[in-house]
């Protein structure tokens, strides 16, 4: 609560840039997600690494997403939906992905291959990279979606959902909603991610009036 406290303060007295206003956003949810979300949220990343996966966000959106204001919201909430932005190993039957974004070393190899982007060769240095350098894992991440906005012909819905469940999975989710008459919106897997995304945009709204609201005021009604 500290950190809303003051970054309202500093809003009371000079307009917040949207890069401030970001990043205050970001500070905010993880200062209160850990008791507003029923404990589901209590591990967190540390200071160095919050830092830097802001920066990393605003920096990949700009070089993807130029222009789009609510770009940084959504991959937030992407490295929010998949590990609070802490780096994590997950290792499945169907998932092996690392990182605060969950990103695979293939996948990540790919990207940094079509779009320049610098990467080592080794796969354990790619796996390092993805769990100690939390910008360089922003900008994969963020090129990632981007290309599979592209194969998407730039759905965002389709594009989001082919990053977080392959695009087979995509697939399998379409045809098997698509059984009972619903449509994507309705995979618990997006209605999660949009549950984040609106969470975001919530404590944001409130920075930006800076004035006091209940604690844990921003938590959606139908959030999993």
């Amino acid at each position: 609560m500290l950190w809303f406290l003051l970054a309202a303060r500093m809003a009371t007295a000079y307009p917040l840039t949207s890069t401030a206003l970001f990043e205050a956003t970001a500070q905010t949810h993880w200062a209160e997600a850990a008791q507003c979300w029923k404990g589901s949220a209590r591990r967190k990343p540390i200071a160095v690494q919050r830092k830097a996966l802001i920066r990393g966000i605003l920096s990949a959106c700009d070089r993807f997403y130029p222009g789009d204001e609510a770009a940084p919201y959504r991959f937030l909430a992407l490295a929010i939906s998949e590990s609070n932005g802490v780096p994590i190993v997950v290792d499945t039957d169907r998932e092996h992905t690392r990182g605060p974004f969950c990103g695979g070393v293939d996948e990540a190899r790919e990207t940094c291959k079509v779009y320049r982007i610098e990467c080592p060769r080794a796969r354990w240095e790619v796996v390092e990279w993805l769990m100690e350098r939390p910008d360089w894992a922003a900008l994969v991440a963020v090129g990632t979606v981007y290309r599979a906005d592209v194969r998407q012909r730039f759905d965002p819905i389709r594009g989001m959902l082919a990053y977080k469940m392959g695009d087979r999975g995509l697939v399998e989710c379409e045809m098997t909603l698509s059984k009972s008459g619903k449509p994507l919106t309705e995979a618990r897997t997006w209605r999660h991610f949009v549950s984040i995304y609106e969470w975001l945009r919530c404590l944001r709204d409130h920075l930006l009036v800076a004035g006091p609201f209940p604690w844990c005021a921003c938590v959606p009604r139908d959030f999993p």
